[in-house]
């Protein structure tokens, strides 16, 4: 009974691998036969790196696989395109056979611990998971389960229509559905997809889906032209203000181009703290190749050296949020 109690307690520890394929993980797992996990992490985020630290040193009762994918590498950029995660790390879990069991969202302890329940179960556990879909878990993973399904398809060259019959209302689907009409031949179902894709204009979207859009567009109009949509530019990004004593208001600005052949409508700008107020509206258009002047202040709150950001969102094809950053010098 005490061998028996101990093998059932012995600790293992996890496997760990990067940056692999969905097709490599998968097929690590499917020798192993067991379920795996695929974390998305921001290597320039310090939460991602912690967590990335306490999966690397973490331990089960099982033999546990863990591919941990860095969002940076652009050739892992499909999988954002694919779950529109609200934060990260984002931990998806799989089944064996590699069927989406749960999403995880997190970098705590309490996520790693939901994430070996899912995989030890082979079920969906109750952790939340706030999303853009807005709809319930329960309900949201399947639908995912089904696009990266088609997804899988569609890399092996096969597009089966019928298999987005229960399918989510974003981008990322609809740009499956053109590559597979483009793989049929069948330019009614490219062109119905593409129109249904160019529909989403928020500034996230554009970013995250900004060259799938492109081909969307030529897809629809073969002599689109890039240089017809609203691009912006900015005088400075990276503003640099110079200061003598604490407690201090300093005023700049900073002008925003369109150098495009379309309006440009600046949806919101998004300061980073109270320390930052802007002087001017906070969402305006600019006529094709012209220009707006926006009036910012900085309140110096402690001496040395402050970093404030703020972004600027707008439907620009080439970058729908500027980022824009600000540092507070003081003069010796």
């Amino acid at each position: 009974m005490l061998v028996c109690m101990t093998n059932c307690h012995h600790q293992v520890a996890s496997i760990v691998v990067y940056d692999k394929t969905f097709d490599e993980i998968h097929a690590i797992s499917s020798d192993l036969n067991q379920s795996y996990c695929i974390v998305l992490l921001d290597s320039t985020q310090k939460f991602s790196m912690q967590y990335k630290a306490m999966i690397q040193s973490s331990s089960s009762t099982k033999s546990v696989v863990f591919d941990l994918i860095d969002i940076n590498n652009p050739n892992n950029e499909w999988f954002l395109q694919w779950l529109c995660p609200l934060s990260l790390p984002l931990t998806c879990v799989f089944s064996a056979h590699g069927n989406l069991i749960d999403l995880i969202p997190g970098s705590t302890q309490e996520s790693l611990l939901y994430t070996f329940e899912a995989m030890t179960n082979g079920q969906m556990t109750n952790y939340h998971y706030a999303n853009r879909f807005n709809m319930r878990k329960r309900e949201l993973v399947p639908l995912l389960d089904n696009v990266l399904k088609c997804y899988s398809q569609i890399q092996q060259g096969v597009f089966i229509p019928e298999a987005f019959s229960e399918s989510l209302d974003y981008p990322y689907a609809y740009y499956l559905k053109i590559i597979g009409g483009q793989l049929n031949n069948d330019s009614t179902c490219a062109i119905s997809a593409a129109n249904n894709m160019i529909a989403f204009t928020t500034p996230y979207y554009i970013d995250l889906y900004r060259n799938e859009i492109l081909i969307a567009k030529k897809i629809i109009n073969p002599k689109f032209d890039i240089r017809k949509e609203p691009h912006i530019r900015v005088s400075n990004d990276n503003v640099v203000l110079k200061y003598l004593e604490q407690d201090k208001t300093i005023p700049f600005e900073i002008t925003v181009y369109n150098d495009g052949e379309a309006r440009l409508d600046i949806s919101k700008i998004y300061l980073s703290c109270s320390c930052l107020k802007l002087d001017t509206i906070d969402y305006f258009s600019i006529p094709p190749k012209d220009s707006v002047k926006i009036h910012l202040t900085f309140q110096i709150e402690k001496k040395g050296e402050s970093f404030r950001e703020f972004f600027i969102t707008s439907n620009a094809i080439n970058n729908p949020i500027q980022h824009i950053a600000v540092t507070a010098r003081q003069l010796q």
